[in-house]
């Protein structure tokens, strides 16, 4: 960044009206230390803020993040991972607090898991001394024990005042450091929990699928891949035998139009069909797809197979042909919706 050589993002303590902290919480408070000593508890987050005393002079005291935003952190982690798209957004959206060593610590040991806290926490200490060396050279005053709470900055009142510009360095190598732990690869089973209800229009579901994908995926193109993969692989039985013939080489827009008007409607007439010939919906629609040799759906403007609605070429002057394998819905299979 520019002025900041070590890569430090600058930090603006916030002013802040808030009542002094009390004795007792100043003491409770006094007691923490530096990393160590962390416990197992649920972290209370506390960035330095400053406030003015009873006599109008600024002094720095503990501002308390919303309980909201860490549950969002560790709720991340839990399915998602932690090098997730949306879990590393929640993360960096701390960076703006000036948070000492300490909530970081309770932070990252609250939210991993016990191997990946000793992970992130062996990166941030490698990080804080390459920090501390670039320091030196160039002559900024910041050192390890500012960046990892130890020596005489142990006590977290010291963590308190340390200088703006530690807190943007401390900031940055707690996200560094977090971004660094090992990848264990996407989490399908939680995909693949996400499938379309039998009268889920299939623009919902497929809505859904995006929003989960676009967590676990930082990737575009793999993202686009793995939603197209699963917009036909989780769609209920009616939306698939639609989008079979389709598969290869229709895109996802072309698998909304092409299920944008299925409706019980048609999902009735489908369920009877397969009852008709003994058969479960999902059997029935492999069985027609395979006997039909991939011809593709009919078009539902003249009845004919191997092309759709929008690529007709008839002028709508020859006699519509109903389809016959689901004629008592009025629906076809391939029928696609004007958007």
């Amino acid at each position: 960044m520019g002025g900041y050589p070590t890569g430090g993002m600058p930090i603006t303590l916030r002013s802040t009206d808030l009542a002094p902290v009390s004795p007792l919480t100043h003491t409770l408070m006094s007691n923490k230390r530096g990393f160590t000593d962390v416990d197992n508890m649920f972290p209370c987050l506390f960035p330095v803020v400053e406030v003015p005393d009873a006599q109008g002079q600024i002094i720095r005291r503990y501002h308390p993040v919303p309980p909201k935003t860490l549950r969002e952190i560790k709720e991340a982690v839990a399915p998602y991972g932690p090098m997730a798209t949306y879990t590393v957004s929640l993360l960096e959206n701390l960076t703006g607090e000036a948070l000492p060593p300490h909530d970081w610590g309770r932070l990252t040991k609250a939210c991993l898991s016990g191997g990946d806290y000793l992970l992130w926490r062996a990166d941030y200490e490698d990080r804080a001394y390459d920090k501390a060396q670039r320091n030196r050279i160039h002559r900024i005053p910041i050192t390890v024990d500012m960046l990892i709470g130890k020596g005489q900055f142990e006590d977290l009142q010291a963590q308190i005042q340390l200088p703006e510009m530690a807190f943007g360095q401390i900031n940055v190598i707690a996200v560094q450091a977090w971004k660094q732990l090992p990848s264990i690869g996407v989490k399908t089973e939680e995909l693949a929990k996400i499938k379309q209800g039998p009268d889920e229009p299939y623009q919902d579901f497929v809505s859904r699928l995006l929003q989960a994908v676009s967590r676990l995926v930082q990737d575009g193109e793999a993202s686009t891949l793995l939603v197209k993969q699963l917009a036909y692989e989780n769609a209920n039985p009616a939306c698939q035998a639609v989008i079979q013939p389709w598969k290869k080489k229709g895109t996802l827009t072309d698998y909304i139009r092409l299920c944008a008007d299925i409706g019980p409607a048609y999902q009735l007439g489908l369920a009877m069909a397969a009852a008709q010939a003994g058969m479960s919906v999902a059997a029935y629609v492999k069985q027609k797809f395979n006997n039909k040799g991939g011809q593709g759906p009919k078009c539902f403007k003249c009845g004919n197979s191997g092309h759709i609605a929008r690529q007709c070429q008839s002028d709508g002057t020859e006699e519509r042909k109903m389809p016959s394998d689901l004629s008592s819905t009025g629906r076809q299979p391939g029928r696609m919706s004007s958007l």
